[in-house]
């Protein structure tokens, strides 16, 4: 019987010990950078798409609505009150427009919540290094 590797890709190694061992708010950047990364792949294939990047475009966005939905679901309605409600709505909708862009191959969809993701990730950021300089890094 052949072992299988764990190590399908590389870094993976690497990326899963930082996300275990970041503060919480680090996490939760490390998941938009991801986001990010798939929306900008979806984005490029579909600039000068052809017929066999569209398997490629669709696991790209299928991977950015999952890891929005990891996002959603480790919201904590009673600890972030309002805050996470307006997030799960934002979440919710970026999951909506990003299967619509994917259906439709509408890559100013795409583009939309881009720079919508990229916006919030510049804020989680700088909560995260603020937190950090307090000393709270475990909290955010």
């Amino acid at each position: 019987m052949a072992m299988k590797s764990t190590f399908k890709k590389p870094g993976f190694g690497y990326t899963e010990v930082q996300a275990s061992t970041s503060s919480p708010g680090k996490r939760v950047v490390m998941m938009y950078d991801g986001i990010l990364k798939n929306l900008r792949i979806a984005i490029d294939k579909l600039t000068d798409a052809e017929p066999e990047d569209f398997e490629e475009i669709h696991n790209a966005l299928a991977l950015a609505e999952r890891l929005i939905t990891e996002l959603r679901l480790a919201l904590d309605h009673k600890l972030g009150g309002e805050i996470s409600q307006n997030l799960e709505g934002l979440y919710e909708f970026w999951v909506f427009y990003i299967s619509e862009a994917n259906i439709n191959k509408d890559v100013e969809k795409i583009q939309s919540v881009y720079e919508q993701v990229s916006a919030l990730r510049e804020a989680w950021d700088e909560a995260a290094k603020e937190a950090i300089k307090m000393g709270i890094s475990s909290n955010v």
